[in-house]
């Protein structure tokens, strides 16, 4: 075929070939993630191919779903209600081997011949701390096939019991009344002689009150997470595996943690390109200050002068003249305020604008400079160290959640959950709630550590006996009442709790670690292809996929004719142009373009598209039209077909039958070789031609030579049938008119 490079050009003097039915619409100008396939439909049966020639151009892509990976956090905290103290560890007494695993115990073994009793634990390390007197309840969690006796005693040395408690076979829970003691230690077990034991698992739980409730560990009588009982944060991170359409792939997130603190969630996420500023370039100016570390979207100055006037200069490229721009920045240290200004000659001279000390500001640009001007953003700071961090420019006038220059396309980790290791070196003390505190950026929030239980502020300043970690405005706070100053710092620089708190502002970088971003890649690739459930298991904690914009199937058919050799396309000479979501756009010049309006090349390479339920098929009639009567209309040469299962065609009839639910997009066009009289082509939603099932007719008056089309797009069910019929108002010859038949079905979700 000639000059697949641009359909419309006027040299388009060869004819199509039937073995031109499809090329590969993909270059550098369309992005990998979306493939195109286009087909060119040729027009081989029409008698005169010099003075028309048929296109017909369908393009197919998969638009990937946008996807994050979110954050979450999870601990176990307890009330302290089991007063049932037990280490783990095993030993065997009196033929009995008892196993302690993380507070189940496991018991094995056949008691001796000559006593009955056997110690649950090792030597006589007692089970139960001193208790007062009181009822409580003792439950083991499941019913065993022997009476247990547990034998109570008033402290570790003494010999006597006070109380046996038994839990007969079969039960799973007793109520012991301790009233006429002071305390009570647990000390033996005992069973039958000679009794054959083998339980597993038992959940032996003692606590206050007369009813039995769910059981937790033994985390020393006091709520946990606590100091002596701490409790791990669990987190998203290591190896993450999300399963798609039920079969996994792995995130290999490696040191990647993602936190979730109340509303504040890490996430991992797809870069869009929106900042502007690189930071990382050498500054414009620097005045009265020395630059210290420059990072993406960061920036630390050491103000060396009068307060206030200490500044460094960023320069804004020149690529944005004209436009509109939004910068936005967190300010700490003695950070100031940050101004645009036009610079001449390496110094400033004209104020373009105020950006102020809140955080943002909006300016626009010159609409051009001469060789000497720029453009900077004067970024002022006190005396001192100042960091400028999160800083953004973006097009338009509203500030966007920072990210970082050059990350379109890039995965990030955006995170809004700081993590903050107090040592003791840092922070002070409040003799007035007992608590110590840390000054970082962070709202009057929760916050989770393994060592204390998370609180709010009130709650921590209404009881000084809570052992609590929470955020004030900017500070974290954490509280162990019995603690003077000097013991925070002693027990704070030996223990080094870590706190997992709300951040006020966001931080966001770009992923380096090239194993991960192919596994990010690959699960974008795979949701494209199988847009189905998506789950995520495995890990410390269940990872979890958040769709943004689901996968999306584009379609989009151009059809056009050629009048002549001698005429370029236009865009009259479009026959049926249907769209379809962010599809392929053929212009009044005949070139295509993708979506985004980059022009797109045409080459012969083939490709299997299978990833679109999508079925078409090309035919013509080889005997031409005969009479003047109302004709059915057969088309009985197919050129070419695409996909199977949403359509059936009887070359024989005619008929077209949906055999599922589908758009059906169907055009049909009859051309002259010389002057023909009026002729009408209509379509029915049936498979008998009919007044009542009419769907749509076209016409041309006698003497036309441009020829007869029709197109209509019409929703299917499966069994739903389409038929032709055409009209001639004299009779023609079979060699004087040519036709053709395109179909195209979508099964759209």
């Amino acid at each position: 075929m000639a000059n697949r490079k641009n359909l419309a050009a006027t040299q388009l003097s060869a004819g199509i070939t039937t073995t031109d039915t499809s090329v590969l619409v993909a270059d550098g100008s369309v992005l990998p993630s979306l493939p195109f396939f286009a087909t060119l439909m040729p027009a081989n049966s029409i008698p005169n191919s010099n003075n028309s020639e048929i296109v017909s151009v369908t393009a197919n892509s998969i638009i990937p779903a946008e996807y994050r990976v979110l954050g979450e956090t999870s601990q176990d905290t307890y009330t302290g209600k089991n007063l049932f103290k037990v280490a783990d560890g095993t030993h065997t007494d009196n033929g009995v081997t008892t196993i302690v695993d993380a507070s189940k115990i496991s018991v094995n073994g056949t008691v001796g011949s000559n006593w009955s009793g056997f110690n649950l634990t090792n030597g006589t390390v007692s089970l139960v701390e001193t208790i007062p007197a009181g009822k409580y309840t003792l439950s083991i969690g499941q019913p065993i096939n022997f009476d247990l006796n547990l034998n109570f005693r008033a402290n570790t040395s003494a010999t006597q019991n006070i109380l046996v408690a038994t839990i007969p076979s079969g039960a799973t829970q007793i109520i012991i009344d301790l009233s006429s003691s002071a305390g009570a230690v647990l000390m033996w077990a005992s069973a039958d002689r000679t009794r054959v034991i083998a339980v597993s698992d038992l959940q032996l739980m003692l606590e206050a009150g007369s009813v039995a409730t769910a059981y937790e560990p033994y985390v020393g009588g006091i709520p946990s997470p606590s100091p002596n009982y701490p409790q791990p944060v669990k987190m998203v991170g290591g190896e993450q595996v999300v399963s798609v359409g039920g079969r996994n792939y792995s995130l290999p997130l490696g040191d990647i943690e993602l936190f979730k603190v109340g509303n504040h969630q890490d996430y991992i996420y797809k870069g869009k390109g929106l900042n502007l500023l690189d930071m990382t370039t050498t500054p414009l100016q620097v005045w009265q200050s020395t630059v210290g570390e420059q990072k993406n979207g960061s920036i630390t100055i050491t103000g060396t002068g009068t307060s206030g006037v200490n500044y460094a200069t960023m320069e804004v490229p020149n690529t944005l003249l004209g436009k509109t721009l939004t910068l936005s920045w967190d300010g700490n240290g003695t950070a100031k305020m940050v101004r645009a200004y036009l610079y001449n000659n390496g110094s400033p001279t004209t104020e373009i604008q105020n950006l102020g000390e809140s955080g943002s500001g909006t300016f626009t640009m010159p609409t051009s400079l001469s060789n000497t001007q720029k453009v900077g953003l004067i970024f002022y700071v006190n005396t001192g160290v100042a960091i400028f961090s999160n800083v953004m420019l973006v097009e338009g006038n509203t500030a966007m959640e920072f990210e970082p220059y050059g990350a379109k396309d890039k995965w990030c980790v955006r995170n809004n959950v700081g993590r903050l290791e107090i040592d003791g070196s840092s922070g002070g003390y409040n003799s007035t709630y007992k608590w110590w505190y840390v000054s970082t950026s962070c709202p009057r929030d929760t916050a989770v550590s393994s060592m204390f239980l998370s609180s709010t502020r009130n709650a921590m300043e209404n009881d000084l006996t809570m052992s609590a970690c929470a955020t004030a405005t900017n500070a974290v706070i954490i509280r162990n009442s019995a603690l003077t100053q000097a013991d925070y710092v002693s027990w704070l620089s030996s223990n080094k709790p870590v706190v997992f708190y709300p951040m006020t502002s966001s931080s966001s970088y770009m992923i380096t670690n090239t194993t991960l971003t192919n596994a990010l890649n690959t699960l974008a690739d795979v949701m494209a292809e199988t847009p189905s459930e998506i789950t995520a298991t495995t890990g410390y904690s269940p990872a979890v996929v958040d769709i943004i914009t689901p996968t999306r199937a584009s379609l989009t058919i151009v059809r056009a004719q050629k009048g002549t050799t001698a005429k370029a396309f236009a865009e009259g000479d479009i026959l049926a142009n249907s769209i379809y979501d962010d599809g392929l756009v053929y212009n009044d010049n005949g070139v295509l373009k993708d979506a985004s309006g980059s022009n797109i090349k045409l080459s012969s390479e083939n490709i299997d598209f299978t990833t679109l339920d999508y079925q078409e098929l090309r035919a013509n009639k080889n005997t031409g039209f005969v009479g003047s009567a109302y004709t059915k209309l057969a088309y009985d040469n197919v050129l070419s077909e695409q996909g199977t299962g949403l359509f059936d065609y009887d070359i024989t009839t005619g008929v077209i039958t949906a055999t599922k639910s589908c758009m059906v997009n169907l055009s049909a066009s009859i051309y002259p070789a010389s002057a023909f009289p009026a002729c009408l082509i209509s379509v029915y939603k049936s498979d008998t031609p009919s007044s009542d099932t009419l769907l749509a007719r076209a016409g041309k008056a006698a003497g036309d030579f441009n020829g007869l089309h029709l197109s209509v797009s019409v929703k299917l069910n499966a069994g739903d049938k389409l038929c032709l019929d055409y009209y001639c108002n004299a009779s023609v010859n079979a060699n004087q008119l040519g036709s053709i038949l395109f179909v195209s079905a979508e099964q759209r979700g």
